[in-house]
């Protein structure tokens, strides 16, 4: 019988072990230690006939160095017309040569093993024994139970279970197992219903423990259903099992506590029910910001972030939508700050979202409530609210009128709506280049006695009529101030008498007159002044003085341009 492979058992020390069957390539040349194939970073070849380990096998190590020809494709390929060389030809046959004395060894090495059902005991397999079976595939397993039913192996230093021609199970070369699933971790379980059920017959404890390499300190369980001290029925718990310190607990009413053993009750309800409570999710901790909880987002979009999400729905069970629709006023959700008060939590302020107005499909008109515990209550006032309009409303639904201000009564007292409002008719000067809210320029336009549209600008401007009527030109129609000086009207004073209310003014000087010397000789007296005699005069001799024209073409004072604008 041809020579396809040679045994040998290791001593600890030695690292060379030589073959005598020949191969058509390195690769075709497979090491096992103790049934287990090789990778080839294990060992490499000192020479053509010599594997050296890179560590030398164990002290009673089989090593088994054994020949595997690769039969996926002939060495040579031959096409029409090329020339045929005996060294290819001769690859090609030794390839069917050696895929045939293997296909022998693996035959004899597995008929020679068969031994009636029964008749296998421990004491009876030597102590190496090596059985060396074919990878197989999922529907036809190497070792088999029925046809489509055992063990397989689907990819080099891979061990798989198939049932009914499926794989179940499946461990990686890197040790990780998968169950219905290739695994992506230590442990993997993919299907319709993955669970792992832990379920213990002793009535003591059902347990989950997380070992690390050292003391027991760092070894952390997850447990439930234990009659002693550490864990009680009903719940479980997350802790390091070297301390008594507990980390997090599922309790039996399904809360989850952080930091804390015991449910904590936070207080109050502030719409009216006066019930105690006990939240479903709850943090505590004496150490130094650790009762904080932190929300963090690295996305890259500008417009994505962390968020804190309340959400309220009537229906009654998770999940469901659509049943018992919202209402006005329902509570939406709430954020309360609440202080021990020496034996438990009082709520101390709450910001609450509620529903301001009728809901629809995809519309949820909404409020943002501020209250406040005044100093000897034991509850929350509503001290101020925003309502769906954006409307600012003062302990209440107190929007105040419009026009009206937010006037500060000290801080003993809440602030109050105060009525301050220009009236119609009133003039301001303006910084900007068009008119603010509530205002028209004074431009001479004409406004209607109502509703209308002056300016780009819609309302009623019935009131300003009725303040300027026709007195600055036809009815309704606005001052023009532009380019214009203001002067108060006289009144009866007697300043400006004579003015009619709303008439405009032309620019004047007040009359005066000028004194000038004169000589009997003719003399100029500068540049701008022209001394003429008048003739056939007696004497003294009279003249005229008459000064050049300078200056602009108006009389003004100094000035800054801004916009006039009315009330309406």
């Amino acid at each position: 019988m041809a020579i396809t492979q040679n045994t040998y058992t290791g001593n600890g020390s030695l690292t060379e072990y030589s073959f005598t069957f020949p191969y058509l390539e390195e690769s075709d040349v497979k090491v096992s230690l103790d049934g287990t194939i090789q990778p080839t970073t294990a060992y490499s070849f000192a020479n053509a006939t010599t594997i050296s380990f890179n560590t030398a096998p164990a002290d009673g190590a089989a090593i088994r160095i054994y020949r595997e020809t690769a039969q996926e494709a002939t060495p040579a390929t031959f096409f029409a017309g090329s020339a045929i060389r005996a060294s290819d030809l001769n690859d090609n046959f030794l390839q069917q040569l050696y895929v045939a004395q293997e296909t022998s060894r693996d035959t004899i090495d597995a008929v020679a093993g068969t031994i009636p059902d029964g008749t296998i005991t421990t004491n009876k397999l030597a102590s190496n024994l090596t059985i060396d079976l074919a990878s197989g595939t999922v529907g036809l397993p190497s070792l088999t139970f029925d046809a489509n039913t055992g063990l397989y192996s689907p990819d080099e230093d891979q061990v798989a279970i198939s049932t009914n021609g499926t794989q179940r199970l499946l461990i990686a070369n890197n040790g990780w197992v998968g169950v219905g699933v290739t695994p992506e971790s230590a442990l993997h379980v993919k299907g319709p219903q993955p669970s792992i059920v832990l379920e213990n017959s002793s009535g003591f404890l059902s347990a989950l423990i997380l070992k690390t390499t050292g003391s027991a300190q760092n070894d952390y369980v997850i447990a439930t259903n234990s009659s002693g001290t550490e864990f009680a029925s009903n719940r479980y718990t997350f802790k390091n099992v070297g301390s008594t310190a507990e980390y997090m607990r599922l309790d039996s009413d399904g809360r989850l506590l952080l930091g804390t053993p015991v449910s904590i009750d936070t207080g109050t309800f502030v719409n009216g029910i006066g019930d105690r409570y006990y939240a479903g999710l709850q943090l505590a901790s004496a150490e130094f910001r650790k009762g904080s909880i932190s929300l963090s987002s690295y996305q890259s979009g500008s417009n994505v972030s962390s968020q804190v999400s309340l959400n309220k729905s009537k229906s009654g069970t998770v999940g469901d939508f659509g049943v018992n629709a919202l209402v006005n006023g329902d509570d939406l959700g709430q954020v309360v700050f609440s202080g021990d008060d020496g034996s438990k939590f009082v709520p101390a302020a709450v910001i609450s979202g509620e529903v301001d107005g009728t809901p629809g499909n995809d519309d949820m008109p909404g409020r943002i409530v501020l209250s406040t515990t005044e100093d000897g209550e034991s509850s929350p006032t509503e001290r101020l609210r925003i309502a769906s309009t954006g409307a600012v409303g003062l302990s209440g639904a107190n929007y105040g009128t419009s026009g009206q201000v937010l006037t500060s009564n000290g801080s003993s007292a809440a602030p109050t709506w105060q009525s301050f409002s220009a009236p119609a008719g009133t003039v301001i000067y303006y910084a900007g280049s068009t008119a603010p809210s509530g205002y028209l320029k004074a431009n001479g336009d004409t406004i209607p006695n109502g509703s209308g549209t002056v300016q780009g600008v819609t309302a009623d401007f019935s009131a300003l009529y009725a303040v300027i009527g026709s007195t600055y030109g036809s009815a309704g129609q606005l001052p023009d101030l532009r380019g214009e000086f203001l002067r108060g009207w006289d009144d009866g004073r007697g300043v400006d008498s004579g003015r009619g209310f709303g008439t405009s003014q032309e620019d004047a000087f007040e009359a005066h007159s000028h004194k000038v010397g004169a000589r009997d000789s003719l003399t100029t007296y500068g540049t701008d002044a022209t001394v003429e005699f008048v003739s056939n005069l007696p004497s003294p001799q009279n003249m005229y003085v008459t000064s050049e024209s300078v200056g602009g073409t108006e009389t003004r004072p100094r000035n800054i341009a801004l916009l006039a604008c009315i009330k309406y």
